[in-house]
């Protein structure tokens, strides 16, 4: 039992190594990501247009790199290099836009910055390889809420950082604690290293059957209702009127609810289950979808708006957390100890390409329709979700 404890308590210091390197990471990530319109079409000289090339292509090689990633972590048996390699992408691409010049420049920067995303699938299958099974949703839930933590911290480093310096040093600066990240998996994370015998497979491409496969037709239907935060902070500004200012507080509030939700529903799924646990996650997301849906009817005073809006972005912060944690710790439970990356990679790519799809849809709903269109497509999209995965037996 003394042993037991002794084992548990040191895959518990691992993960969080991983989580102080996510936080660190997120954290000087974030810190510059409400100055980056700014810098590309002021400081660049870029138009809107270019600004929204650069986001989009970026986010396209996020999704796209997850199941490669993957692919050549399972292959190889490797996940350390990957990992730290990422975080120094992070961390270059960050020194690189404080140095450009122009606006082709951006790009391979930005291609970089969004190729560190190959880290997530190795990452995420070496702390299921270091952590039991019966403790990997607690696992996940750390690091995630240091993942959420980090995001919650960053615009106030930011902000500091921003009132004293240029928007190029600000760039520069941040980059440190992705370095620093990368230097804690590099030096604080050991890698079982297999015999080179084992090192390859002939079959080594996933391919999903049986309970995996349900989960990932679950949660890209799920994706296609999902709606950007930036719907929300419009509804709140927009549609009900409030100060523009207060988008910070429900920032605030919706990251802080996510940090609390990420470690108790990764421990609660330990306990009840990854499916009956994310099913609770899923049904919370469309209530409070459903929320914003029906709050598009009622005039209420100030304070009274003020207060469902911090409920309802407190409610999307928890389903946020719980489903953001759940998602990969599942995944990796439903396939083999070879195909983890790939299966966590897979999971992720799918989740985007739908979220990219769904914001396009809100987007349209939106202007053709009313906000209350955009909400109630979400929220149906979200429970039509719970179909499929009822389906799957794995608890």
């Amino acid at each position: 039992m003394a042993n037991s404890l002794k084992m548990n308590k040191k895959d518990l210091g691992k993960a969080k190594i991983f989580a102080a390197a996510s936080l660190l990471n997120d954290l000087g990530s974030d810190a510059v990501k409400p100055f980056w319109p700014t810098f590309v079409t002021s400081i660049i000289g870029a138009p809107a247009s270019i600004l929204g090339l650069l986001d989009g292509f970026g986010e396209v090689i996020s999704y796209g790199i997850r199941w490669p990633a993957g692919y050549l972590s399972d292959k190889f048996k490797t996940r350390k290099p990957l990992i730290w390699f990422g975080y120094s992408l992070a961390a270059l691409s960050r020194i690189g836009y404080a140095l450009s010049r122009s606006v082709g420049l951006l790009f391979p920067f930005k291609a970089m910055d969004r190729l560190g995303k190959l880290r997530d699938p190795p990452r995420d299958a070496l702390l299921a390889e270091i952590v039991p099974k019966n403790k990997r949703g607690k696992a996940f839930g750390l690091l995630t809420a240091a993942d959420n933590f980090g995001a919650t911290l960053a615009p106030l480093l930011g902000l500091l950082l921003f009132t004293i310096l240029s928007y190029r040093l600000t760039f520069a600066i941040a980059a440190i604690p992705s370095f620093i990240s990368a230097l804690l998996i590099l030096f604080l994370i050991k890698e079982q290293k297999l015999p080179r015998k084992q090192k390859s497979s002939k079959k080594s491409i996933i391919v999903p059957n049986g309970d995996f496969k349900k989960l990932l037709v679950t949660v890209s239907l799920f994706a296609l209702g999902w709606i950007s935060t930036s719907f929300l902070i419009l509804f709140a500004m927009k549609v009900k009127g409030l100060p523009v200012a207060l988008s910070s507080l429900f920032f605030f509030i919706l990251s802080g609810f996510s940090v609390i939700s990420s470690y108790n529903f990764g421990k609660i799924s330990d306990k009840l289950g990854r499916r009956n646990t994310l099913l609770a996650s899923y049904l919370v997301y469309s209530l409070t979808l459903f929320g914003f849906f029906a709050f598009y009817f009622f005039e209420t005073s100030f304070l009274a708006t003020l207060g469902i809006l911090v409920c309802l972005f407190a409610l999307y912060g928890i389903s946020f957390g719980a489903v953001s944690t759940i998602h990969s710790a599942f995944a990796i439970d439903l396939v083999g100890k070879n195909y983890r990356a790939q299966a966590s990679g897979l999971l992720s790519m799918l989740f985007g390409f739908s979220a990219l799809f769904a914001s396009a849809i809100g987007g349209l709903l939106w202007d053709l329709s009313s906000p209350a269109t955009t909400f109630g497509f979400s929220a149906s999209m979200s429970l039509l979700s719970i179909l499929p995965m009822l389906t799957i037996k794995h608890k």
